[in-house]
């Protein structure tokens, strides 16, 4: 019926030799058994009486409870388990507090390893067990159970139960700092459902209650002032040094910057003005406090804002290699510190190849400490950037198909729209659509989805919606519609600020313009060369840090430019250095549309068998890329 687990059983007492043979103690080694079958448990099972079930499992759990001192936490399941079932012969409050304890560190466990239901269950199961008058007698375990309850409740989806459970907590929570974690809960349950503005302004709201404001309609002038005010602050320090700045302390300013760290990633797509105020406060305050658990996640996107609105790529490196030493020994930012520097600060200075890995491990660790959200963050930039590589379409394809499905089950449904456009370009490309320059197909349709967007206010996707088919329309010599698109986007382009999509946008938007050029009057030429100048010296600056990935694309603009002024001599060595840099640093896509202009330059010069070479290889330039609807156009 029952065997032994182990060779205990074999020993007593008086056999020292061969328990100091083996290394055992008996005082440690307790005999234990386990039932031949589960069948054979569950026939014992059917024995014991129903009306004696209910004391049976209590007496099995309060057994348990008292001989495993040492390894509860191990055991916390099977503990609380056991007396659950017996829990309506609990009737002293001090055993009844107990065992509401118990299932505490039940449901966070459970909520550790994603066991969403199971601590579900066990936070309910909690505050069950507590009396009318918990919030007065037992006010911490009330509001750990509450607030355990209501996180796993919105992340397993009952959103209503949620709410619930955040306005019992803000009727009873004794203090402000008391709410911040339930604040944090409502924020991230607001995004679960992508009410985004919603949860941005909850999140200022409880901000204004700490004491902190920020301005309504942000303007440069906030931001240069709050800037100035940093600067100030960390004149004749070095980046380095601030690893060892001593802890914060202080409840308010810590509990300011959790806030603002829930709100940052959502305020980047629907109030693009006001996410670099808020990452700017949270340095002033780690600068005048002392480092929180989320400074590093403060200086990696401080290290954004200096690569992508200052410009000073070096300082916002270096903030980004602090956040990444800083975050080593913070668990909970882990993930999102890697995210912003390998999505929004790597690339400005390294192969942007070398921020897929980084992507995939942040997407591993968001997963593990339940940050849904940065998960599929991470999934979505990690196709995007494979995209910006020219990773061949075909399996690029299949990744992201894989990759929605993974944020379609998490529940992020904004993000799964992004990343559902960039799938949608590929399906485009790969030729399943009698019209590749819109989005129009089997997983994704701009005419039903854009006025969802605008509707939302959704930044990052109307960038992305229209960068994407700038570039489509471009590919495809449909010029007109592409500088349409062209001017929509940098409507939005705040909204991908230190993104790869803003080096994206000017490097296509240069290349309409100059296909469009000779057919316009003086008047507009010289409008198109000026816009073309500054578009150039934004991919001039990043190539002088990160040649290996914008190099190639500024001499590819040149030379257009060069061809369009007549500058035959010069556009030609230029068309051949683009080629050359984008087919050293593996931008497949780019060696074949530098190829393709090349040839379109010779064959207007009338050297066809020249025009031939560069067009043969721009044809297998696009289809090793897997560009079926770009080789059928050729």
């Amino acid at each position: 019926m029952i065997i032994p687990t182990s060779q205990v059983y074999n020993f007593f007492q008086g056999e020292e030799a061969l328990l100091l043979e083996n290394n055992w103690s008996l005082a440690s080694n307790h005999p234990s058994y386990k039932f031949l079958h589960a069948r054979v448990q569950q026939a014992a099972y059917s024995l014991i009486p129903p009306d004696q079930k209910q004391f049976t499992h209590l007496k099995i759990g309060k057994l348990l409870l008292a001989n495993t001192t040492f390894k509860r936490d191990e055991n916390i399941f099977a503990i609380v388990n056991q007396l659950n079932y017996g829990v309506e012969l609990i009737t002293q409050r001090e055993e009844r507090e107990e065992l509401a304890q118990l299932n505490l560190i039940a449901a966070r466990k459970a909520r550790s390893s994603n066991a969403y239901s199971a601590a579900v269950d066990y936070a309910n199961e909690g505050i069950g067990l507590l009396d009318a008058e918990c919030w007065h007698c037992q006010y911490e375990l009330a509001l750990a159970l509450h607030e355990i309850a209501a996180e796993v409740t919105y992340l397993n989806g009952n959103f209503e139960q949620t709410e619930l459970l955040i306005q019992i907590v803000l009727a009873e929570a004794r203090t402000l700092i008391d709410q911040v974690n339930i604040y944090e809960i409502r924020i991230q349950a607001d995004a679960a459902q992508s009410q985004l503005l919603s949860a941005v302004n909850t999140g200022l709201v409880f901000l204004k209650l700490l004491g902190i404001e920020f301005p309504e309609n942000p303007t440069q002038s906030n931001f240069q002032q709050q800037l100035q005010q940093i600067n100030v602050i960390f004149q004749n320090q070095r980046v380095e040094d601030l690893i060892h700045l001593p802890e914060i302390t202080t409840p308010q300013p810590l509990a300011v910057m959790r806030i603002i760290s829930n709100i940052i990633p959502l305020s980047f797509s629907v109030m693009p003005t006001l996410f670099p105020l808020f990452i700017l406060k949270q340095i002033y305050l780690s600068l005048q406090y002392g480092n929180a658990p989320t400074s590093a996640f403060a200086y990696a996107n401080y290290g954004l804002i200096l690569c992508g609105i200052v410009g000073d790529i070096e300082a916002g490196y270096q903030f980004g290699e602090l956040a990444m030493s800083l975050a080593s020994n913070q668990t909970s930012v882990t993930a999102k510190v890697i995210f912003v520097f390998a999505t929004m600060i790597k690339p400005w200075k390294e192969h942007v190849e070398k921020t897929l890995k980084l992507l995939l491990t942040a997407y591993k660790l968001s997963l593990e400490t339940g940050n849904l959200e940065f998960a599929a963050y991470t999934l979505y930039d990690y196709c995007n950037n494979a995209y910006f590589l020219g990773h061949n379409l075909e399996s690029l394809g299949q990744e992201i198909a894989t990759y929605n499905q993974a944020i379609e089950r998490i529940q992020q449904e904004r993000v799964l729209y992004c990343n559902q456009i960039t799938q949608q370009v590929i399906l485009n490309l790969l030729g399943e659509n009698e019209n590749p320059c819109r989005l129009i197909g089997r997983v994704y349709n701009v005419e039903q989805m854009l006025p969802i967007h605008l509707q939302e206010s959704y930044g990052i996707e109307l960038l992305e919606i229209h960068r994407y088919q700038l570039q489509l329309c471009y590919l495809f010599g449909e010029y007109h519609q592409a500088l349409l698109n062209a001017t929509q986007a940098e409507k939005y382009l705040m909204a991908g600020v230190s993104k790869l999509s803003t080096p994206q946008f000017y490097f296509y938007d240069s290349l309409t313009r100059l296909a469009l050029y000779p057919q316009l009057e003086a008047s507009e030429q010289l409008q198109i060369m000026e816009t073309i100048a500054i578009n150039q010296s934004k991919i001039q600056q990043w190539a002088d840090h990160a040649p290996m990935n914008f190099l190639h694309k500024f001499y590819l603009v040149e030379a257009e430019k060069e061809r369009v002024l007549g500058k035959r001599t010069e556009a030609m060595d230029l068309y051949d250095l683009a080629i050359t840099l984008a087919k050293e640093n593996a931008y497949i896509q780019e060696e074949a549309l530098a190829n393709e202009l090349a040839a379109k330059f010779y064959l207007n010069q009338g050297k066809e068998k020249i025009a031939q070479t560069y067009m043969l290889e721009a044809y297998y330039g696009y289809a090793r890329w897997g560009a079926k609807a770009k080789t059928d156009d050729l």
